[in-house]
């Protein structure tokens, strides 16, 4: 990309438009002997309300970083749909506007504001990739508008249920969490014997000789992406299985948490009860190592590159 130009992505070359704003789907439901259910779930929401979910520690959640989506994508999908508030509450005492909306006119008042100031962060953003700016400078200012798609896991979802299906919650979160409820109650899940393995977004596109144990490398890839497909649009086995590797070595642990089989009991394993996760099989499941030595290395480091001292 040269400083005088812009690349565009369009729907068909852009996987980001796969992706429904406020979408939610199942992506896969096992039920264990001892009758305890893990459950998948792919869900589209905007970047500022994903704390929200983030926060329930139960969970095993993979979310697509601003700072792996290549700017042109970003930039195309808000153009196309851009996050907004789902209604213009009015402000009272406490956490809520307790589904009191501001009157009409000032909504449209508000709503015609929200547009310039997007357009004007959208040619801000252009400006900064035009001149070469990298994308995880410019996609955090397009965080605002944009959604993105998460994978979450768990065997444990009431709490989260009763807590964010309800009248006090941001209604954007709330939209999400009823949607979930709707489709957890609803649905079956398919009983798996114990030592099976469940292994989410590997129900197409995988080969059919491949080994459990590339199985679960490439699972564990396509829930960092919270997809089947590569950023380019690809189905490639190496690149997932080199995905794998990049995550388990260089301490990107929580996409290796969603391939789990069913255990023989019902004993928590980590954050999942009845099930236990391929992160929870490894020897080093955490970045282990001399505290002294990252620091005097950051240290090092910042005075180099002339950043803020550390004290």
């Amino acid at each position: 990309m040269t400083a005088n130009s812009i690349q565009t992505a369009t729907p068909s070359d852009n996987p980001l438009f796969s992706f429904e704003p406020n979408s939610v789907r199942i992506v896969l439901d096992s039920v264990s002997d001892h009758n305890i259910r893990l459950t998948t779930f792919e869900a589209v929401i905007g970047k500022p309300y994903l704390g929200e979910i983030a926060r329930h520690r139960k969970f095993s959640i993979a979310a697509s970083s601003s700072r792996a989506i290549p700017a042109v994508r970003t930039l195309d999908y808000i153009r196309a749909f851009p996050l907004k508030p789902l209604r213009w509450g009015k402000n009272k005492r406490g956490m809520d506007d307790g589904g009191v909306e501001l009157p009409k006119e000032i909504a449209r008042i508000c709503e015609s504001r929200l547009e310039i100031h997007l357009q004007e962060v959208l040619d801000f953003c252009e400006f900064l990739a035009r001149n070469n700016a990298h994308k995880q400078i410019l996609n955090r200012y397009l965080e605002p508008f944009l959604y993105v798609p998460i994978a979450l896991q768990s065997t444990d979802w009431e709490n989260f249920f009763f807590l964010r299906c309800a009248d006090d919650v941001q209604p954007e979160t709330a939209l999400i969490a009823d949607k979930m409820l709707e489709l957890y109650v609803e649905n079956t899940p398919k009983y798996l014997p114990a030592g099976s393995w469940h292994l989410p977004y590997m129900d197409k596109h995988v080969l059919p000789d491949i080994s459990l144990e590339h199985s679960i490398m490439v699972c564990a890839a396509r829930c960092a992406r919270t997809s089947y497909a590569n950023m380019n649009g690809e189905f490639s086995l190496d690149k997932d299985l080199q995905l794998y590797q990049d995550l388990k070595y260089s301490g990107h642990f929580s996409p290796l948490e969603f391939p789990a089989y069913a255990t023989s009991d019902s004993h928590f394993y980590a954050n999942l009860q009845g099930w236990n996760s391929h992160r929870n099989t490894l020897p080093v499941k955490t970045r282990q190592g001399c505290l002294k030595a990252l620091l005097a290395e950051r240290r090092k480091k910042n005075h180099e590159n002339q950043l803020e001292p550390l004290a």
